[in-house]
């Protein structure tokens, strides 16, 4: 037979309270903080601005006077052949296909102990 462990643990009422309490607090101070985050990281770049920045450059060549600038291209984009996943996704001209597997698993292991304390005085 496994060896088994039971540990039993118990709080106050009074330690509940503060442990809410603290949870409520903390959850108010990020809440409040996230708002900064956003303002700080979201709203503050204008793109059109540094659209208006780009060189217009052609698809078929390159461009030396474009090298580490911004560069805007028009151009028709096409696949070079039908492209599908067999059973999920019917042949097609789509310009990329990418299939993204994942499998998660574990061991789980379980522990657990049985102690009664003989002698000791409650």
């Amino acid at each position: 037979m496994a060896e088994q462990y039971t540990e039993i643990t118990t709080k106050g009422w009074g330690k509940r309270i503060l442990d809410s309490f603290m949870g409520v607090l903390i959850g108010l101070a990020l809440f409040l903080i996230s708002f900064i985050v956003m303002w700080k990281t979201e709203g503050r770049t204008d793109f059109s601005k540094i659209a208006s920045k780009t060189i217009e450059i052609s698809a078929d060549k390159i461009s030396a006077k474009a090298d580490g600038r911004p560069v805007s291209v028009t151009a028709p984009l096409v696949a070079s052949a039908p492209i599908g996943d067999e059973g999920f996704l019917k042949p097609g001209d789509y310009i990329t296909l990418e299939r993204k597997v994942e499998m998660y698993a574990w061991v789980e292991e379980k522990h657990s102990k049985t102690e009664k304390k003989v002698g000791v005085a409650r």
